[in-house]
């Protein structure tokens, strides 16, 4: 058995520590000789490879208020809407009115019921939730003039 300086034993530890570690991609290929950045400021630099001494940042801002409205349909029976803007981070939970008779048509801009998410006392859904980070990214095409939308988020 050969015998390997401690020194060099603790370079070695060192390095399977690093190469152990695995980045991946949003589509889970693992993206080889990433090193995530610290401290980096828009368009500037940053403050180095992250580390003991410059971690990554673990915990995220979430807002101290929640975001609740009660959107009428009345303006939306005959084209879509766009939801009103408001920044979100954690995202958004639709809900039909708890009296409505229609359906409400989800989806992006262009929204139509041919291709919309259906929400609805009479559909298999009533409710729908959305990662946005802001509601005008969200449409909405009602069937019924009177019937409302919930819209609860941060």
């Amino acid at each position: 058995m050969k015998s390997v300086p401690i020194a060099l034993a603790a370079t070695l530890a060192a390095v399977s520590l690093a190469s152990a570690q695995t980045y991946l991609d949003s589509k889970g290929t693992a993206v080889p000789g990433f090193t995530p950045l610290v401290g980096c400021s828009t368009g500037g630099s940053c403050a180095g490879p992250a580390s003991a001494a410059n971690p990554l940042p673990t915990q995220s801002v979430n807002p101290s208020t929640i975001y609740s409205a009660q959107i009428s349909c009345s303006g939306a029976t005959s084209a879509a809407q766009a939801l009103p803007s408001q920044a979100l981070i954690n995202g958004v939970v639709l809900t039909a009115g708890k009296a409505d008779t229609g359906v409400i048509y989800l989806g992006p801009s262009g929204e139509t019921a041919s291709a919309g998410y259906p929400i609805g006392n009479t559909q298999n859904a009533a409710s729908a939730s959305y990662g946005a980070t802001n509601l005008s990214a969200i449409y909405y095409l009602c069937t019924v003039a009177t019937d409302v939308l919930l819209v609860t988020g941060n």
